[in-house]
């Protein structure tokens, strides 16, 4: 489902129609939410990027239970989740980073 609203959401023009906020909890229990893009979705997860050494990247390694936001104003749709991430294995996380630099993102199909 989130797929497919994401791809009509990017035909109704609404710019970066995979963006979405992630929700992590730091280690004083206060929510902490970013926006981060949506590098690709399958039938049972979504994937993104963060440096495991960021603030996020921490609060996830601490407590991987996060919550997940899309909202697209241009189709008046928005959809949450809650789930657990889980970080990628090195060669994943390499292939990622090469991406991230050599091209500018684009909603996932």
């Amino acid at each position: 489902m989130i797929a497919e609203w994401i791809l009509a959401a990017h035909a109704a023009g609404q710019p970066e129609p995979h963006a979405m906020s992630l929700c992590t909890v730091g280690p004083a229990g206060v929510p902490s939410s970013r926006v981060l893009l949506v590098k690709d979705i399958d039938d049972r997860q979504l994937y993104f990027v963060t440096p495991a050494s960021s603030r996020k990247g921490l609060e996830i390694t601490a407590n991987p239970h996060v919550a997940a936001h899309f909202y697209w104003p241009a189709t008046g749709q928005q959809v949450r989740g809650v789930g657990t991430a889980a970080e990628q294995d090195r060669a994943a996380s390499e292939r990622d980073f090469a991406e991230s630099t050599a091209a500018p993102a684009s909603p996932p199909a």
